[in-house]
Parts: structure tokens; sequence; C-alpha cells
């Protein structure tokens, strides 16, 4: 329930009246004032419910009395959408664990809610309730101080500029969504390259005397929640555009919901072949442009012409990959041994391996078995074998995890910090950013090249078709879509090479 003395609102009118201002749909927001904080409808249109009168009451009881003397089961109809229930007089999307208000209403934040709730920030939290309040000035006083004492944290730097844009009024409003439940790290990653190009767009005064606002949305990564939350984003009329969301499997799943509705999505990290659609766009390689880059390093380089791959049969980011390579490195003349699958609990990859006699092992996991991978990796260790793999390993954790044993290990990733944007970003959150920083940054710089005044989805959508960002721009390299949304270039290569002293790091390779 709402808190004592609030009130809800979805930016549906429930009194009967027409409201020519309001903007229509939007997520579930608690109020406190008189009018909504989203769409500006006042109280009343929410709290007025359907009155009986006594025809109405006279009805019901003689229908009740046939039911009844009929012996027939009377059901109460659900006046919602299939998939949606009525709660406190709204129709609300239905989710896994119970209805969206409930469980998962604090999965959306401009800045009136926290998303990261497992982190105690006190000047943010501050910033929320008068961000809540509008009362705007004060909330841009509380986040600055929340950036000042957390400066690696991306949200509060989010909510600071949401906060301005509130305050000059009509924002243009963007939406990102990441795997804060499950994978906060990652979301953070993506945040904070939004909020350089959010904050670099705002500061130098927006287009058309309007700012930009960000809306994050915390999916998990899970297929079904990542569907619910972009029903609700289509429903909303004021979103233009959405990036995210990050796992493949909640891109396809968020997809079905987004290229009816005709909102365009920018994914900074999925990369599935299987995704596809009108309103589908990517800022890192295709696991086709991966793969093939892997197969011809593993032939021309490596002089490798057998290997076994090691893949997630649960991720359809894995199996595009997986996919992928097979086909292209069949074409160069190579052959797959054997496929196992890390998804598989009783896998005794070791002994399968060394029976198996192949020259190369291709380690393709999904997101939830990455470190599954490094483990076989470890296990395998004393056969010398090559290492090839994707950007799933692509991380700080493959490098503690696996160490000495992974060291060769050869990865075909989006983007390596050596740009000038890797230099600003890394003064600015005070540490080194990795890809999804930049391939977030990226997708967001593409959006805000569609804003101008009046746009619509439509309009961002045409736009998005002819953009063409100079590597200045970008986290480093021109930005261009292809027909079917992906980003034209080629990912790069990395290895897993010593460091001072017994530790390891990423390396560019040259083929």
């Amino acid at each position: 329930m709402a808190p004592q003395g609030s009130w809800r609102c979805d930016g549906v009118p429930r009194n009967g009246k027409q409201y020519p201002n309001s903007i229509g749909a939007h997520p579930l927001q608690d109020n406190t004032g008189s009018s909504c904080n989203i769409c500006g409808l006042p109280r009343e249109a929410m709290s007025q419910r359907l009155k009986l009168n006594l025809p109405t009451v006279a009805i019901a009881i003689v229908a009740l009395a046939a039911v009844v003397a009929g012996g027939l089961l009377l059901r109460r109809s659900n006046p919602c959408p299939q998939g949606e229930e009525m709660k406190d007089g709204v129709c609300v999307v239905i989710l896994p664990n119970g209805p969206f208000p409930n469980q998962t209403s604090e999965k959306f934040s401009s800045g009136d809610r926290v998303i990261f709730t497992h982190e105690g920030i006190l000047e943010r939290d501050q910033g929320v309730e008068e961000f809540r309040a509008e009362k705007y000035s004060e909330a841009i006083e509380s986040f600055e101080k929340a950036v000042t004492n957390k400066p690696n944290h991306p949200e509060p730097q989010i909510y600071l500029n949401n906060a301005k844009a509130r305050q000059q009024g009509n924002p243009y409003l963007l939406a990102v969504v990441v795997p804060v439940d499950n994978r906060a790290n990652q979301a953070k990653e993506i945040l904070r390259g939004v909020a350089d190009a959010q904050t670099k767009f705002n500061d130098s005064g927006g287009a058309s005397d309007r700012l930009l606002e960000i809306m994050i949305v915390n999916d998990g990564n899970d297929k079904e929640v990542a569907a619910a939350v972009a029903k609700q984003l289509v429903n909303n009329k004021q979103v233009l555009g959405v990036i995210g969301h990050n796992s493949s499997e909640a891109s396809q799943s968020a997809l079905t919901e987004y290229e009816p509705g005709g909102l365009t999505m920018i994914s900074p990290t999925s990369t599935s072949t299987l995704l596809e659609g009108k309103v589908f766009c990517r800022t890192v390689p295709s696991d086709r442009a991966s793969a093939q880059k892997l197969a011809r390093y593993a032939v021309n380089e490596l002089n490798i012409g057998q290997v076994i791959v090691l893949y997630d049969s649960e991720s359809i980011y894995s199996e595009s990959l997986k996919r992928e390579f097979t086909d292209y490195f069949g074409q160069k003349g190579g052959r797959m041994l054997q496929e196992f699958d890390l998804a598989d609990s009783q896998l005794d990859a070791e002994a399968e391996i060394q029976k198996a006699q192949a020259e190369g092992v291709l380690l393709v996991p999904g997101t939830k078995t990455a470190s599954a991978a490094v483990a076989v990796a470890r296990a395998i260790a004393k056969q010398q074998l090559p290492l090839l793999g994707g950007d799933a390993l692509y991380t700080m954790e493959t490098i503690k995890e696996g160490a000495e044993s992974i060291e060769g290990l050869v990865l075909a990733v989006p983007w390596f910090p050596q740009t000038p944007y890797a230099k600003e970003a890394t003064s600015r959150w005070g540490g080194q950013v990795n890809w999804r920083t930049a391939s977030s940054y990226d997708a967001a710089q593409a959006f805000i090249t569609t804003l101008s005044d009046k746009v619509s989805r439509q309009d961002v959508l045409k736009k998005l078709a002819s953009v063409d960002i100079s590597p200045e721009e970008t986290s480093g390299e021109r930005l261009r879509f292809t027909a079917n949304g992906d980003r034209e270039g080629e990912p790069l290569l990395v290895q897993v090479v010593p460091s001072s002293g017994s530790t390891f790091q990423f390396k560019p390779l040259s083929e």
C-alpha cells in the first residue's frame, strides 16, 4: 500500500474527466502533493471510485440470486487487460512474484526513490526525499554533496542531473535498464557511461532549452521482469528511448514489448545475433563479428585446426557465439571436436578435454557461468592448450580467479581503455573504467544526437539510422549503425599477460 497520506497515480484518470495536458500512462508513482510528480494529474483524478446507485444494486442482487438458484459459480470479472490486475483502483502489471507496485515499483527512479538500496548514502537519501517533494533546489544541494562524498557512484550524479533538468522544466526523458539486483557492479559500470553523456549534454545547455533526464530501471537480468518493465516504459509516452538491457536474454524478452510499442532500445552490452528488430540497435560488436575475429586468429596465428567448445546452454549469448564461431571456423578449414555444457553440474571437463586431444579450447560462458569457465581453465592448465574466449570473461574477476592458469587467454572484446574518453572517465570516477562504461556512453551519445524540440519516438528511430558520430564524441571509435542495428566496426583482441609482481592484466593484441 502507499504510505499514509500519500496517493498513487499511473497517468490514467479514474474520475471520467479529460486532462489535455496529461502525458498518458506511466509507472505507478507514490505522491504526497496535490498533483502527480510525473504527469501532473491532480489527486482527484485517481481518488474517485465507481459509485453504485440503487438500480445498480438491485440488478446485482437479482443477478446474484439467479446464479445461486441455478447452482452456477459467478466469477468476478477483471476489468484490466490480460497480464494486469486491479490494485488500489489502478491496473498494474503482474510479475512472477506478485503485483507490480508492491514488488517492483522501486525499480523505476529519476531521483524519487533509491535504486541501490543496499548502499546507504545519507546525502543521496535526503536528496531523494526533496526530489519527491519537488524541492529541486534543495535536492540539487543534497545530490551535490552525495557526488562529492561518493564520487565513484553514478546514481547520485544522475539524480543531480535530473534535479537540474526538472528545475529548468520540460526535460527530455530516456531510460536506462540495468541489473542492480544481481549484477550491481555491472549496473554501475553502465550507469557511469550514461551519466558522463548526460552531464556533458546538460552542462553544455542541452538542446532547444531542454535538459536530459535519465530514468534508472532495475530488471535484475530477469527475463520476465525485463518484459514487465519494458511494457511500463512503452506506456510512458514521455520516454523517447531505452539504453539497455544488459544480458541478451533480458534484451530479447524486452524487445517483444518495445517492437510493437515503437520504442527504440540501444543495448550497450547484448551481443547475441538472435536480437533483431526495427527498434533494436547496439553499440557493441555482434557475436558474429567477435566469433569471426577469434576464428581468424585461431587459424592464421595459432595454426589451430581442432577445438573443443565450452558453452552455456542456458545463455542465448553463449549459444550465439558458439554457433557463429563454429560456422566460420569450419569455413576456414577448422573443426569443432566436441562441445561441453558449463551449465551441466556433472561435467568433468578436465578428463573430457584430455581424451579429445584438442589443439585449443574456446570458452564462451554466459554471465552466470563465467566462474565455471575459469575453473575449467585452471583444471586444464597443465595441458597448456591455447585458450580463446568471449567478452563475458573480460572482467577483473576472471584475472583474479584464473591468475597464471589463464595466462595467454585471448578474448574478442568491444573496447580497450586507451582513448581520450578513457582518460577523462578514469579521472572523473577515480578509477579505470571498462567496456561497459564506454559502450553505454556511446549509446547515450547516439540518443542525444536525435534530441530536438518536439522530438517524438518516431523521430528518434528515424534519426538513429543516419547517426554518424566522430571518435572525438564517442568512447574512441566512430559510431554508425548498419541497416540491422549493429554497430559498424570490428572488436579488438586482448590477451592475459603478466603484470607487476605476481598479478596479471589484459593487453591489446595485434593479429
